[in-house]
Parts: structure tokens; sequence; C-alpha cells
């Protein structure tokens, strides 16, 4: 409910504001947020983001709310902003949140960690997110970092990926033993899907400083091997017709077909997948 004691008209004219806006935020609607209060603008934006979240339209107006939310760092919009982190990656008020998040500081940690823990299994969209969002925070907060090595064993490529854009060099060795049971018990339902989280994880452990182990490297290679022998290349021009007919390739780590005595990734494999792209 609004505050009686504030004109009404206060939140009209900021939701008008808000709606007649083609061109985006202007300081016309900042100001009327600062005029109002930051009870009663945190009120109005809150409404108008969950308003979208709950009957979709597509319009700006919960967009233009969410930027300038942040842009008066107003705490109570927080848990809205934070909902929004279950929209597809590429909806604009997803993106917004994703921005706008980081400006909370504290607010935002606390919000964050809650709805993660909240969040069930199954949530990947917005598991995802709230790890997004997460790892976007400035904080040096050690609760960030155990955050994402929780979700490493739901959403292995997503966590490591985030690790390693923080600079999180204190998980090296949590990133090498969710290669280890990754490589014993792979999350993905065929060796395609375990192939990206493999290959995210080994990547993350590269970028912050640290190496595979021997053994580590030759069991991932077995599984890169049999992820290749499922992968169909598709053309896009190519006509309904017979299959197209591919010669037989050794494995990744075979002798290469050419004589030369190196194994074939290290020789004619580059080649070879070059020729059968075009």
């Amino acid at each position: 409910m609004l505050d009686p004691t504030i004109p009404a008209h206060g939140a009209a004219r900021l939701r008008a504001l808000l709606a007649t806006r083609a061109s985006g935020l202007d300081d016309a609607a900042v100001e009327e947020a600062r005029s109002i209060g930051a009870e009663l603008a945190a009120e109005v934006l809150s409404s108008v983001i969950l308003r979208e979240l709950s009957h979709p339209t597509g319009s700006g107006d919960p967009v233009r709310a969410a930027y300038l939310a942040a842009e008066l760092k107003l705490t109570p919009v927080v848990p809205a902003l934070v909902r929004c982190l279950a929209l597809p990656s590429i909806h604009p008020l997803r993106l917004a949140a994703l921005t706008g998040l980081p400006r909370f500081g504290a607010a935002s940690l606390a919000a964050l960690l809650a709805a993660l823990d909240g969040c069930g299994s199954t949530e990947g969209r917005a598991r995802e997110g709230l790890a997004e969002a997460l790892s976007r925070l400035p904080s040096d907060d050690a609760r960030i970092r155990a955050a994402l090595l929780r979700l490493l064993d739901d959403e292995p490529a997503t966590a490591a990926r985030l690790l390693a854009e923080r600079g999180e060099w204190r998980a090296v060795a949590q990133l090498s033993s969710a290669m280890d049971r990754l490589l014993a018990a792979p999350v993905g339902d065929c060796d395609l899907c375990n192939r990206e989280h493999l290959v995210a994880i080994a990547r993350a452990v590269r970028y912050l400083g640290g190496s595979l182990g021997e053994e580590q490297r030759d069991r991932m290679e077995e599984v890169l091997d049999r992820a290749e022998r499922l992968w169909v290349p598709f053309e896009d021009a190519a006509p309904v017709t017979a299959p197209a007919r591919r010669d037989p390739r050794p494995g990744r780590n075979a002798p290469c077909h050419c004589g030369s005595g190196k194994k074939y990734k290290n020789c004619h494999l580059p080649a070879d997948e070059q020729r059968a792209r075009r």
C-alpha cells in the first residue's frame, strides 16, 4: 500500500514517465523518483518490474524501472531484480538486473546467496542467472567462491567459466576434483555433453594458473575421442539426399593415417576437420 500521507499523483507521474520514454531512461524520471522519496519510488519500481514478470507485455517500462532502481540504489527493489534472473538469457529485463545488482553491494550479495540456496537443481536457468549475478559482484567475499564451487556438481561448465572470469585462483584444487568426479560419473547424458563440461573445467584450470595431471589428460582425451565419433557435420545448404560419406578417421590419440608416427591430433586432424567443413 502506498503511504497515504504522500500524494498519489507522485507515483502516477513516475509511472507515466517510465511508460512514455521511448528513448530510454532520462533525467526527468530520475528527478521525479527523487522528489517522491526513496520508499515510494522503490514501491513503484518494484511493482512495475513484478507486473512484467507475472503478465509479460514486452514493454520498456520494467527495463527502465530496473535501471532507475540501480541508479538511485533503491535497496528494496533488489528482491524484484533477483527474480528477473530466471528470465531467458537475452531478455532485456534480465540483462538490466545483471547490470544493476552489483551496485547494491551487500544487499545484493545476501539476496543472491539466499536465492541460490533455495533454488532447486531442476531450475537450471534461474541457478545460472543467480550464479552469473553473484560472479559480477565486486566483493571478494569467500561465500561467492563457495557458492560457485557448489554449482560445479550440477552446472560444471557454467561454474567453471564464472570462477575463471572472477580470477578465483584458490579454486584450482576444487576444479581438479570436479574433473575427477566428471570422469568417473558424468553429469551430461552423453559424451558430447560431458565434453563441454570437461573442456570448460580444463580451460578454467589453465586460466587460473593450474594444470591437469597426466592421467586426467589421458582420460579426458578418451572422452573427446568418443565425442568426436558422435559428431555429425551439418551443412546448411546441403540437399536432402543420401547422407554424406566421410572416410573413417583414426582416434585422436591413434597414429596418424599418413604414417608420420605422430598422434593423429598432432598431425592431420586439424586439416581433416577443415576439409570436412567445406
